[in-house]
């Protein structure tokens, strides 16, 4: 109990930092940190479970995806915002220097491993958000507001 309070700590004053580098505008520091916090534990706790790495990875980006359509709507704010921070922590950013490191001492086989994990990772968040949306789309495609008529 006590890993998972430090993993979710840990992610949440992650992902608030991040979102003030990338000027998160003030009213949504708070959701997104707690999509970023939210995504990355339930994708950590999968992978306690002993789930498979890609299939915590998209149920953990999809959740968080999910989230951020919701409270761009709710604030009335691009949902970009909401997407781009609440995925941060989810990005395999070691995978990617490890790729770059041995690709730099061309040790081609850790390379290869790498560079594949982590581009699988990349395909699978991208695939995760692209769903989110599109049925979040599809669910509130009906709801959009009609012009008044005369």
């Amino acid at each position: 109990m006590l890993d998972f309070v430090k993993v979710a700590a840990g992610t949440f004053l992650a992902t608030m930092c991040v979102n003030f580098l990338m000027h998160t505008p003030k009213r949504a520091l708070f959701p997104c940190a707690l999509m970023g916090m939210l995504g990355y534990t339930i994708y950590w706790g999968m992978m306690q479970l002993g789930v498979s790495d890609p299939l915590s990875m998209f149920v953990g980006s999809f959740i968080a995806s999910i989230l951020a359509e919701g409270f761009a709507r709710r604030l009335h704010m691009a949902a970009t915002i909401f997407i781009t921070t609440s995925i941060i922590p989810l990005v395999p950013g070691l995978a990617f220097y490890r790729f770059m490191s041995a690709l730099a001492q061309n040790q081609l086989d850790v390379c290869t491993t790498q560079g594949i994990y982590a581009m699988k990772t990349i395909l699978i968040i991208a695939l995760s958000v692209a769903v989110s949306s599109s049925i979040y789309a599809f669910l509130y495609a009906g709801k959009k507001r009609r012009p008044h008529s005369m």
